[in-house]
């Protein structure tokens, strides 16, 4: 997977270089809730102007509401399946499938079968929206 974008500088605040393992991060409940985790893989920090993030999900949990950005982001499946819900329209997907979420676009999902529904993610974030 190859994932292209301009760095939006923000003055007076400098990114560093994050080098890991995913599976030495742990996870943390998503939104309070016991059956999402997500694990953060850049600092919250306004150096940064994007996200990402795994989310995962276990079998039956699902996002507490449909939601809508401004930005636009994409999520790669990493292991089991799901549905996704983009704008009112349900979509079953796999590892190994992409999904393109638009600006606007009604989203959500929850995990089927008895693996966790994983998947990585991306999104802007900590910059105004270019008009």
């Amino acid at each position: 997977m190859l994932y292209k974008r301009k760095y939006e500088p923000l003055k007076d605040f400098y990114p560093k270089t994050v080098i890991g393992n995913i599976n030495d991060l742990a996870y943390r409940n998503f939104e309070n809730m016991e059956n999402v985790f997500i694990k953060d893989l850049l600092p919250a920090d306004f150096a940064y102007d994007f996200k990402f993030h795994i989310l995962c999900f276990k079998s039956g949990a699902s996002h507490g509401y449909l939601e809508t950005h401004y930005q636009e982001h994409g999520a790669y499946i990493l292991s089991g399946m799901g549905m996704y819900n983009l704008d009112n329209s349900w979509y079953m997907v796999k590892e190994g499938d992409y999904i393109f979420m638009a600006s606007y676009c009604l989203q959500g999902g929850y995990g089927v079968g008895s693996d966790d529904f994983i998947y990585i993610y991306s999104k802007d974030c900590n910059r105004d929206v270019k008009l």
